[in-house]
């Protein structure tokens, strides 16, 4: 019987070995490649006139209580694993969009007039790395938002001997982001592996994440149906089925 593919997670720790556990129960032979690991950083947030918090991650999500957000406050999330993360730390009533920022944005905007997003300020936690300036899309539409920088991504030092051998035509990369397909396209040219990077087939969450490793020569490119993580491992499991 043909070994399965090796499956590359290239998500920044510690998103990385959660993805590649869930890939390890579905029967993939999961690669951790983690391009950067998240650290969580100092911010003070004025909860007093907050009526609304947006969360574009799950690594904002997670901030939620050591930030002291009162679990009472509505939280707009990015998308489905945004949300869970914020009802794990604690806030009951949670508006999930569409995943990513602009479809959030329109999320926020078709609220009705007597929703809390439309009553005071927004809080918004967000990474040091944005592609789309949400809170200043609000601020310019009227709606008061304050943005805070609770993580960052700190790239790895390079590509692990496990993720370079990996590489080539049988494996799958998985690309969360467009900045991680940024992060992988340094490490492997830095390990001499962007051939082998090049020759295998790539999944990305969206065009743009996809875009990087377009450029680079990548050709055998499939994007998710959305931008999550559940659409990521639909179109892997439709390449590749799972072990039953």
């Amino acid at each position: 019987m043909r070994e399965r593919p090796p499956v590359l997670v290239t998500r920044a720790e510690p998103g990385a070995a959660r993805t590649c556990e869930t890939l390890a129960r579905l029967g993939y032979r999961a690669v951790n490649a983690a391009t950067a690991r998240i650290e969580p950083m100092d911010a003070r947030p004025d909860w007093s006139a907050a009526s609304a918090i947006i969360v574009t991650s799950p690594n904002g999500a997670a901030r939620l209580a050591a930030l002291g957000a009162p679990p009472h406050l509505p939280v707009y999330a990015v998308g489905e694993a945004s949300a869970r993360a914020a009802r794990e730390a604690g806030h009951g009533t949670v508006i999930t969009g569409t995943g990513d920022a602009a479809g959030l944005l329109d999320v926020i905007l078709a609220a009705s007039p007597d929703a809390p997003a439309r009553q005071g300020r927004i809080i918004h936690l967000r990474g040091a790395d944005q592609a789309f300036d949400l809170a200043g899309a609000l601020h310019a539409l009227g709606r008061p938002t304050d943005s805070h920088v609770v993580y960052r991504a700190r790239a790895v030092d390079g590509l692990s001997q496990e993720a370079s051998a990996a590489l080539g035509p049988d494996a799958i990369v998985l690309i969360h982001s467009p900045l991680g397909a940024e992060r992988l396209l340094e490490q492997t040219e830095r390990a001499g592996r962007l051939s082998a990077l090049a020759a295998a087939r790539v999944i990305a969450i969206s065009d743009a994440a996809a875009a990087p490793l377009r450029r680079a020569g990548a050709g055998r490119i499939t994007l998710a149906a959305r931008p999550d993580e559940a659409s990521l491992l639909d179109a892997l499991a439709a390449i590749c089925p799972p072990h039953a």
